[in-house]
Order: structure tokens, then C-alpha cells, then sequence
């Protein structure tokens, strides 16, 4: 997408989507409630296109909203062409043989047909 006509920054052009986008809206949102008027239509399932189509704006203006742009470590929304933050870079490990956690041997036992699968540490009723 190209910048807005018109718009001398970010911030302006972000602003003049913002208003695209709620007079695309407000004008989907009326024909929706003008198809549920009309008694054409289920106004159960317009009422659920309404929301749906609601969500769906929600989402538009929050994209950009939530534009990164120049904090270094928002690198969650960053797309993926454009190289990782110096800050997402975990820091090196001190002990390079350090085990990170204990292994355990699990013992593996198959069970036979008719044979209990209860553990074998259960007290029996007597």
C-alpha cells in the first residue's frame, strides 16, 4: 500500500487510514442494518455478520495501532524480511557444559493383554 496523498508523516497517513477505515465501516455496517430491515433476511444472521464485520474493523484499526515502529524491542510484530532486534539475542550461556536439566532413565514396560495397568505400588485390598 502507498502512502496517503497528502500526508507529510507516519502519524498523519495512519490517521487518514484510521478515517478510511470507519467511514468504510459506519457504510457496511448501515447496509447490513438496511438488508436486516428490509425483511429479506434472517436478522439472526445479520446481527451475526454485524459482529463479525465489527471484529473485523476492530482488528484493522488495532493493526495500526500497534504498529512497531521504531521500539527495538517490540520484535513480536516486526515481519520476518527485516533482521531481529540486537535485543531478541538471548545472552550466552556461561558454562558452555552445563547440563540445563537432569536426565532420568525411564524404564519402559509393555503391558500384556489381561494384565493390570495400575501402578505397581497400589496397595491391594485384602
Amino acid at each position: 500500500m502507498k502512502m496517503p496523498p497528502n500526508s507529510a508523516s507516519m502519524a498523519q497517513a495512519i490517521e487518514r487510514i484510521h478515517r478510511t477505515l470507519s467511514e468504510q465501516e459506519a457504510n457496511t455496517l448501515d447496509y447490513i442494518d438496511d438488508i436486516a430491515k428490509s425483511g429479506f433476511s434472517d436478522k439472526r444472521w445479520c446481527a451475526v455478520a454485524r459482529t463479525d464485520i465489527e471484529k473485523g474493523f476492530m482488528a484493522a484499526h488495532r493493526a495500526l495501532r500497534d504498529y512497531p515502529g521504531e521500539d527495538e524491542n517490540n520484535y513480536g510484530k516486526i515481519p520476518l524480511d527485516q533482521p531481529l532486534p540486537r535485543a531478541f539475542d538471548p545472552p550466552p550461556d556461561p558454562e558452555v557444559r552445563r547440563q540445563v536439566a537432569p536426565t532420568h532413565q525411564i524404564d519402559w514396560k509393555d503391558y500384556g493383554p489381561g494384565e493390570v495397568l495400575d501402578p505397581p505400588d497400589k496397595p491391594q485390598p485384602e
